[in-house]
């Protein structure tokens, strides 16, 4: 490891030299990736093993004056072996807490070559984390073939992505993205069962590295032969789930209902007498994937209202960001569309452009709902389930104040007199 100055010297306040160097075991020693603690010491990330037939992972902590940390492990260093084979850590990042996440390659069946991606999560003191896959590691492969990872970054809800290279069958490898959640399982709200893989058209694709914008959108580089060996950049949505809560409709007469982006209108003389109606959303394309003519985001909606039957006026409304994420949807040409329990089935529907929602009257049965283009395609694959994410409500003199929120987007609903009201600027299309 070498530390520079700004002007390109080498930094002799680090190790005297600027220069350390670090046995870890007693054969070949490879460093991969790098981090800097908030304290400044310095986090490196590798394996150690011998020639290619059996490495484990390695992480050695450094203080800032490039000594070895010996409050990390005792010594500074610390090995991880997952199935005595070749293990390969090649890239890392740091929890908020100081935890440190190691991503790589692991192969669990040796000499088959069976590669895995494997993740390994170190409390601040160099030991494994047990509370992460009650092990502090875990491994996973993509559709039973080879793969290993070459990249990770954290969300900031503690969530872990890792990109790495998939193989879909035969000679060809793509890219291969994951998101675990913070216990060390696959989060099955990230493209239905936590996995997605990006070809490009080529034979041989491979992912090194990546970064969370600010936004929470997830970009992943790498190359592609495609074309000869070029660039290869994707960006991924990440949206997590959220739901409205649950509310109370009156006793009669006509209430409403107001989940983010959602407006479910009882008619009147079909009003619910008891009981609540439940409202929630995923962000995430219907299908599991970009597929064309998504919109990425579809709503559960639910009751438990006490009527034998009901009709309602229902709309669903989406963000400029939302529609600009859309894969190859056309505005005017959006459609609602209501899962029948085994395909997303088109509805009527009117579009205002202006409001940024589809609105379908005379709605007699509730399951999930979605938004898509028919004519590029439309929705596939089948929703999963949400779970609340941010509830909470207030009483204010007669009125009850409710508010639900989704990251930077929100609305607020109020009680009162009996009906739910979602409050709303006229003709206002949605931020993104």
């Amino acid at each position: 490891m070498v530390r520079y100055n700004t002007d390109g010297s080498l930094d002799t306040t680090f190790n005297t030299t600027g220069i350390v160097t670090t046995p870890i075991g007693s054969d070949d020693d490879t460093g991969q990736a790098i981090a800097i603690q908030p304290d400044g010491k310095i986090v490196v990330v590798g394996y150690s093993g011998y020639s290619d037939i059996s490495y484990d992972f390695a992480v050695v902590r450094y203080n800032t004056d490039g000594s070895l940390d010996t409050n990390f492990n005792t010594t500074g260093k610390v090995t991880t072996d997952f199935d005595s084979n070749r293990d390969k850590g090649r890239s890392v990042a740091l929890q908020s807490d100081g935890k440190i996440v190691v991503a790589g390659e692991v192969v669990l069946s040796y000499p088959k070559d069976y590669q895995h991606y494997g993740v390994a999560r170190y409390n601040t003191g160099g030991s494994l984390d047990t509370t992460f896959n009650t092990t502090g590691k875990v491994t996973f492969d993509f559709s039973g073939n080879s793969c290993y990872a070459g990249a990770v970054a954290l969300q900031s809800d503690g969530k872990i992505l890792v990109a790495g290279t998939s193989n879909p069958g035969g000679w060809d490898q793509e890219f291969g993205i994951a998101r675990l959640n913070s216990s060390g399982s696959l989060d099955t709200s990230f493209s239905s069962d936590g996995q997605v893989t990006t070809g490009f058209g080529g034979n041989f694709e491979y992912a090194y590295g990546n970064i969370i914008q600010t936004d929470g959108k997830y970009v992943v580089v790498g190359t592609t032969d495609a074309s000869g060996y070029d660039f290869a950049v994707a960006r991924y949505l990440t949206g997590s789930t959220t739901v409205s809560g649950q509310a109370g409709v009156g006793t009669g007469g006509t209430a409403i209902i107001g989940s983010t982006n959602v407006m479910a209108k009882f008619n009147t003389g079909y009003a619910c007498t008891s009981g609540v109606v439940t409202v929630t959303k995923a962000l995430n394309y219907p299908g599991g994937s970009s597929n064309p003519g998504e919109m990425p985001m579809y709503w559960n909606i639910s009751n438990d209202c006490g009527a034998s039957a009901y009709s309602m006026d229902l709309s669903l409304c989406y963000t400029d960001g939302e529609l600009a994420n859309g894969n190859s949807v056309t505005e005017a040409n959006l459609k609602l569309y209501r899962w029948s329990g085994s395909a997303w089935v088109q509805q009527v529907g009117t579009v205002d452009t202006a409001l940024n929602c589809v609105t379908m009257s005379g709605v007699t049965s509730l399951s999930s709902w979605t938004l898509g283009d028919p004519t590029t395609g439309g929705p596939t694959g089948g929703p999963t389930a949400v779970t609340l994410s941010s509830f909470s409500a207030s009483a204010e003199a007669e009125t009850q104040q409710t508010l639900w929120v989704l990251g930077a987007l929100g609305l607020v609903a109020g009680l009162g007199g009996g009906a739910l009201m979602w409050t709303r600027r006229a003709r206002q299309k949605h931020g993104s």
